[in-house]
């Protein structure tokens, strides 16, 4: 269609020969893509002019186009979309980029851009026209692939921001299929020119990257890089509050070399590259920003001669995985969470001041894990915080002041094994992958590298677990001083057994150049020792050269305050000696020279002790001072005192077993420390293990199996800590005590099972304990008082519970305590104002008598037992409501809870956080069910729903009631004042067996309460039977129907004798909201004779199936009495429900009176008039939720009018026919569970139409009708009849 757009214009030196002015800003007003088009193209839909009006002299610009072009200048392309609108693009495959002006995607629209062989989106433009916008939930798809190295997936080449809204999406994916040559992978994809850097590329922007939103790049090169017009330091990306990035490039993740990179607080950035995972100018990571960096290099410098830095802000948290080195390059500056592993953690790094030459100290916070050498950077200095850990295998090259903790080999021969570089860059996204030394090939190209198509450098290989190191400090310096101050640090070292170099410990050499100050401890950790003897001897520590200290030339080992504790390798004690040989001052271990009460079976020996040993000092079957059992050896110590006592240490080491049987004396008794990896069972005692000392630490490490049976107390650590480590399973056992402890931690992935009168809890109400459960711990209590007792507890866990008291007199000073999803707890809350529990979605609570604590309720509180709702048989399953309801007496069947009653003023909250309540409700009687009552000193808020498991519904009446919640009134200002009131607590009508029942609210004697009503409506099962009533009534009359018109549809008696048969279908569904089909197939056959007084008698039989079974049979009697006729039919059917035990009988008696009339000699009519008077059966049947339904005897009366116009032709005849049908009496009494009743009163009407005709050929004939019929209660049906007769 033809538009015209008029414009008058305004302005000094307008003439009508602009016409080529305004014709160009037209075209840079509109898609350029559209633009190129028509500038190439002959034809133009469109025509442009300036012309002046030579009566006014005004001057206007017009515009003549088809309405398709106004579409395209208004709305733009596929490139900028409204809100809510999707488009798909496949750009060409021509090796060239699609040049568009911009893209903008609105809120929530969706674009995805496919194509092979092609450079990529390049969006470039006028200044102000130019933009990339991705919207609020807007997404951008752009996957392609191309075999120019010099490309991008999206390239935005304006100066102006590149944009990604909050909640927006950014999805790329650039791979490269073009050649890659063997050697250096890095050279090959990066250009010195114009400054382009990376060349291949997910996205490229000229200004500035800003993403609010979810960002995930995939790209051979770099991942995201600058455009070559982008000047040194005008560049920025920026990583906004919020926004979720990941990007992994073949090359380099991000590679701003020559600009600036920011993560705010709240951003989660990873970003991945073969060669960098970041590389830029200036780097800044603000507080409670998380980067995770993998790469060659997790972040660095390209040349030595580039000054980068990368700035931290404390609260900030850095993630990296290295090939290389983690950071390399580059100057450092501020606090940070490091957790870095590389074969450097750090290298070439400095961390000057600004602007001057000394050096500022950068600090690794609390958390912080290093994990490898630290190379070239004696120009930085470094303090690691009290909780931070150092690992390193062979070099330290910088000054650090060591507040934490310092490891001397890789972390995985402490920790056990640590994911790889190689590990994690392959599994971090679906594409596939090959790593190399610093370069990644994805897709085709690392399918090509895995066929060795492709020759690359590979990664290091980690450090073994299973070596000792000697880690150098500050060796080769080239004359440079390092420092190391041990600010009450520790030092970490493994001694034993020989590896396979011949080494028998870990060790630190100083060089001359290294200072050494402060003060510290060395912490030794035995491996397999069962080849140390006597005249073993360990080199611990040496340092190199005497140095002049404050005048005095002599050694900092040698005056350093460094704690190094006696060692015991079974009954051999070795202590510290200290040696000057060859201008090194040397540390040793060496044997003491006398041997201690020490213990040790070596390696998988068995050793069985069943008596105390001659002149022991100690009443135990083994004493010791400390007690090794080596992995896959056996120690069974049985008798009838107490088992075993150590003064230091007990050490179990893998799938080593210690048994100890004793009379109800003390099994193990520790003077320090338990350590445990292999297995421990402990039978018959009084006390299974005693931890008696304050420093005592209970250690049950991963692997670890331990199981005591006690009387008194299974573990008692009163004045020690017991640490149950991941991966431990512990299952304690006592008919008092299972757990008594000052400290313990239940760290994630442990699972620990108590049982006796009191779970965890102090053994007087003076006693102090302090309980932390850690994320995805699992803890399962038995009690037969409280689960736990008298404790501070805290954090997260997966708690089972089952106790008369799950917690009793517990607090949770300035913390609480979580039972994550899963958890079940089985009992009262007493005496516990001071705790604040969180039951997180996903758990359940049982409680049958009181709460008193503060609440936030997420996941399912029940009120009664926990077999009042489920039953456990192996696998946790739901009763049947009857079953339960039989499983208790009435006098204990239902519970009432009290929230905070005997409070004795004090106050407790409960918040309902989509949380939902459950009770029960007994139809036997009103007020007999579960129910809540709130004190007053209790608030209520948050929001939830009140879920009901309804009892005897079998057993409910009209008007019962139930109070479900009862609070009481607070006094605010002389005036009641409830929570329930204004609280959005959800409770859905219920169905009751035959009634519903709902909510209703009321307010008596300072009171508020929740109840449940009467709400006078039948429930959707009895609406059911009563539709199901007059759903059978009406499929026999349909029955009867088709009967009866087949019986009377010819009046010609010459022939005596005729039989018939009949087949109809019908569609037939009522007009209920949920109906139902009751489609009908009859089939009958009849015979009758006609007697020489015109009289016809006859009878008949047959069926009909659908949703009902009626098999039928009857006899009927005609006359004709020319033009009118008379007849009778008596029908018995016998009806069943396919659905439910419904089975029931009727009896019809149909009266007809008809007249037939020949109009001519080819037109007739025939009409008639039926009456019905018919009963059906009393019946008893189940209808829906074993609704107990009783139909009583019904009689009932129906009329019907027909008319049939027909024409005769030579072997037949056809017609149509119409008529009316009416119930006129009858009403259907149903009583449900014998105590509820009500009536359906049959009163259809319907109107019905059709269409046939009827073949003779000779004796035979056939006949075709199809009906449709109008009623009140039923849906517009059809219905197909076929039938045959026989008359001789």
């Amino acid at each position: 269609m033809l538009a015209k757009i008029e414009m008058e214009i305004e302005g000094n030196g307008l003439d009508v020969n602009m016409s080529s002015l305004f014709h160009g800003y037209l075209m840079n007003s509109i898609d350029s893509a559209y633009a190129d088009y028509l500038h190439y193209n002959e034809t133009h839909p469109y025509t442009s002019c300036i012309y002046k009006d030579m009566e006014s002299g005004k001057i206007f610009w017009k515009i003549t186009l088809l309405s398709c072009f106004i579409s395209a200048f208004a709305y733009g392309g596929w490139n900028d979309l409204g809100e809510g609108k999707t488009a798909e693009k496949t750009l060409e495959g021509n090796k060239k980029e699609t040049k568009i002006s911009k893209i903008v995607l609105g809120k929530n629209s969706h674009l995805k851009v496919t194509g092979k062989n092609t450079k990529g989106i390049l969006v470039k433009g006028s200044y102000f026209q130019s933009k990339v916008n991705i919207g609020e939930g807007a997404t951008l798809d752009i996957d392609i692939e191309g075999s120019d190295k010099d490309s991008s997936g999206i390239s935005f080449a304006e100066k102006r921001d590149f944009i990604i809204e909050k909640n927006g999406k950014l999805n790329v994916r650039n791979l490269f299929n073009g050649t890659i040559n063997s050697g250096d992978i890095l050279r090959q994809f990066h250009s010195n020119k114009e400054g382009k850097g990376i060349l291949f590329r997910g996205v490229t922007v000229t200004t500035k990257f800003s993403t609010k939103g979810n960002t995930r790049i995939e790209s051979a090169g770099a991942g995201i890089g600058f455009d070559k017009k982008t000047s040194n330091g005008t560049g920025e990306i920026e990583f906004k509050t919020g926004s979720k990035t990941f990007v992994k490039g073949g090359i380099a993740g991000v590679f701003a070399r020559f600009n600036k990179v920011t993560f705010e607080e709240g951003s989660d950035t990873t970003l991945i590259g073969g060669a960098y995972g970041l590389m830029a100018n200036k780097g800044t990571i603000k507080k409670g920003a998380k980067v995770t960096l993998m790469g060659n290099y997790g972040t660095g410098k390209f040349e030595v001669k580039e000054h980068d830095f990368l700035k931290f802000e404390s609260g900030s948290e850095l993630n990296i995985l290295a090939n290389n080195s983690a950071l390399y390059g580059i100057r450092l500056v501020g606090k940070t969470k490091l957790i870095a592993k590389g074969y450097n953690v750090l290298r070439q790094i400095d961390t000057y001041a600004a602007g001057e030459h000394s050096l500022d100290t950068v600090t690794f916070e609390k958390g912080s894990i290093l994990d490898g050498n630290i190379d070239r950077s004696w120009n930085s200095q470094f303090l690691l915080e009290e909780g931070t850990k150092l690992f390193v295998p062979e070099k330290i090259q910088a000054n650090l002041e060591i507040k934490g903790d310092l490891f001397v080999g890789p972390r995985s021969a402490y920790e056990g094994k640590q994911k790889t570089y190689k590990e994690a860059v392959e599994k971090s996204s679906d594409i596939d992958t090959v790593v190399g030394a610093t370069a990644l090939f994805m897709g085709k190209q690392a399918q090509r590298a895995r066929k060795g198509e492709i020759r690359y450098g590979k990664t290091y290989d980690d450090f073994s677990a299973n070596e000792y190191y000697t880690l150098k400090y500050n060796e080769n310096s080239y004359n440079y001083k390092s420092t190391l101050n041990l600010n009450n640090g520790k030092i970490h070292l493994r001694l034993g057994n020989k590896d396979r170099f011949g080494r028998i410990n870990d060790k630190i050499i100083f060089s001359k150049n290294t200072i050494i100050k402060g003060k510290g401890e060395l912490v030794f950790h035995k491996r397999n020792s069962s080849q140390v003897t006597k005249n073993t001897v360990f080199n611990i520590l040496e340092e190199e050269g005497l140095k002049n200290i404050n005048g005095t030339q002599g050694y900092y080992l040698e005056k350093l305050p460094l704690k190094i504790p006696d060692v015991s390798f079974g009954r051999l004690v070795f202590t510290t000696k200290v040696k000057k040989l060859n201008g090194r001052y040397v540390v040793s271990l060496v044997f003491k020279g006398i041997e201690a009460d020490n213990f040790l079976l070596a390696k998988g020996q068995t050793k069985t002790l069943d008596k105390k040993e001659d002149g022991s000092l100690e009443d135990a079957i083994l004493s010791a001072k400390e007690v090794t059992v080596e992995e896959k050896s056996t120690l069974n110590i049985k008798g009838d005192t107490n088992g075993l006592f150590a003064k230091n240490k007990v050490t179990i080491e893998e799938e080593a077993n210690l048994n100890i049987e004793t009379e109800n004396k003390i099994a193990l008794k520790l003077g320090e420390n338990l350590e445990t990896f292999g297995n421990i069972n402990i039978k018959n005692a009084g006390i299974g293990i005693l931890a008696d000392n304050t420093t005592s630490v209970l250690q049950f490490e991963n692997g670890s199996k331990t199981i005591v049976n006690a009387k008194d107390v299974a573990i008692n650590a009163q004045k020690g800590t017991s640490e149950f480590k991941g991966g431990s399973n512990v299952e304690l056992t006592s008919n008092k005590y299972a757990l008594v402890a000052k400290k313990a931690v239940f760290e994630k992935g442990s699972t620990v099972k108590l049982n006796g009168e009191y779970g965890i809890g102090t053994l007087s109400e003076t006693d102090s304990s302090d309980i932390t459960f850690k994320p995805q711990s699992e803890v399962n209590i038995n009690s037969s008082n409280s689960g736990i007792y008298n404790v501070n507890v805290g954090g997260s866990g997966k708690l089972s519970i089952k106790a008369p008291n799950v917690l009793k007199q517990v607090r949770t000073v300035n913390q609480s305590l979580k039972f994550e999803s899963g958890s079940v707890l089985e009992g009262n809350i007493e005496k516990s104002w001071n705790a604040n529990l969180i039951l997180d979605k996903g758990s359940k609570m049982f409680v049958n008598n009181k709460i008193e604590a503060n609440m936030d309720i997420k996941g399912d509180l029940f009120v009664g037992t926990r077999n009042s709702y489920e039953k456990e048989e192996g696998k946790k399953t739901i009763q049947t409501l009857s079953t339960m309801s039989s499983t208790f007496s009435s006098s204990d069947k239902y519970y009432t809870v009290h929230y905070n009653k005997d409070s004795n003023g004090n106050k407790a909250k409960v918040n309902l956080d989509n949380a939902n309540i459950h009770l029960r409700i007994n139809g036997e009687q009103s007020e007999s069910n579960d129910k809540i009552v709130f004190s007053k000193d209790t608030e209520i808020m948050g929001k939830g729903e009140i879920t009901l498991h309804p009892q005897n519904s079998s057993k409910i009446r009209r008007n019962m009631t139930f109070t479900l919640l009862e609070e009481e009134g607070k006094d605010v200002g002389g005036t009641k004042v409830y929570d329930l009131e204004k609280l959005p607590l959800t409770l859905k009508k219920m169905e009751f067996g035959a009634l519903v029942y709902g909510r209703k609210d009321k307010k008596v004697n300072g009171k508020y309460m929740v109840t449940l009503e009467d709400t006078g409506e039948l429930s959707q099962a009895a609406k059911n039977s009563l539709t199901n009533s007059r759903d059978s009534y009406k499929y026999n009359q349909e029955e009867l129907k088709a009967v009866s018109d087949k019986i009377f549809e010819n009046h010609n008696l010459e022939l005596k004798n005729n039989f018939w048969l009949l087949v109809s279908k019908e569609n037939l569904k009522n007009k209920e909201e949920n109906s139902v089909n009751l489609n009908q197939n009859s089939r009958y056959a009849g015979y009758d004779y006609t007697f020489n007084t015109g009289v016809s008698l006859g009878f008949f039989a047959g069926e009909s199936t659908g949703k009902n079974k009626n098999i039928a049979q009857g006899i009927y009697l005609k006359k004709d009495l020319k033009p009118f006729y008379l007849g009778a039919i008596y029908k018995h059917t016998n009806n069943k429900d396919k659905k439910n035990d419904k089975k029931f009988y009727s009896n019809d008696f149909s009266f007809i009176a008809g007249y037939n009339k020949e109009i001519g000699e080819k037109v007739f009519v025939d009409s008639n008039v039926k009456l019905t008077r018919g009963y059906t059966s009393s019946y008893d049947y189940t209808a829906e939720n074993n609704l107990n339904t009783r139909n009583e005897k019904t009689n009932y009366l129906n009329g019907e009018i027909n008319t049939k116009l027909g024409y005769k032709f030579k072997h037949g005849n056809a017609f149509l026919k119409a008529g009316l049908d009416k119930d006129l009496k009858g009403n259907q009494k149903i009583v449900w569970d014998g105590n509820i009743d009500e009536k359906i009163k049959y009163d259809d009407f319907s109107k019905n139409i059709g269409v046939g005709m009827e073949y003779k050929l000779g004796n035979h004939s056939l006949s075709l009708e199809l009906s449709k019929k109008y009623s009140k209660h039923y849906r517009a049906n059809t219905k197909i009849t076929f039938g045959y007769s026989y008359k001789f």
